[in-house]
């Protein structure tokens, strides 16, 4: 657990990881070097957004949007998935802006039989991990 106080660390210098405290509460910088870095901070709805948005916040309850602003470092060429796809040097939206809610498409590419499942149409893990029950590839 990082420590509440803005601008404490805790690291994992063997790994690159580093979490750190932007406030004392809810904003978080999680970096890993030369892989990413990343900005978490839950935003709490107020009254004025829950009404245009339609969310019925009341009094009693406490609702928040989770903002990720990221920057990844070292992406491959191939990247894919439904985010990470937009950083190849190639990519094109095929997203009508214009429209009331754009909506990417190719949604087939991404579909998998379970939420841990790695059987979708781009998955790297694949060919790693026959099923959800063997992880001996993975590192602890």
């Amino acid at each position: 657990m990082v420590p509440n106080d803005k601008g404490r660390t805790w690291e994992f210098p063997e790994v690159g990881l580093r979490l750190k405290r932007l406030s004392e509460t809810n904003k978080i910088q999680i970096k890993v070097d030369e892989i990413f870095d990343i900005v978490a901070s839950v935003v709490p709805i107020i009254l004025k957004e829950s009404l245009i948005h339609g969310y019925d916040v009341t009094e009693e309850d406490c609702f928040a949007h989770l903002e990720l602003n990221f920057r990844f470092e070292s992406l491959s060429n191939m990247v894919d998935g439904v985010l990470g796809q937009t950083y190849r040097p190639s990519y094109q939206t095929r997203v009508k802006i214009s429209s009331t809610m754009p909506i990417m498409g190719g949604s087939h590419k991404f579909a998998s039989s379970h939420l841990f499942a790695t059987d979708c149409a781009v998955s790297k893990f694949g060919r790693y991990w026959k099923n959800i029950g063997d992880m001996s590839g993975m590192q602890s």
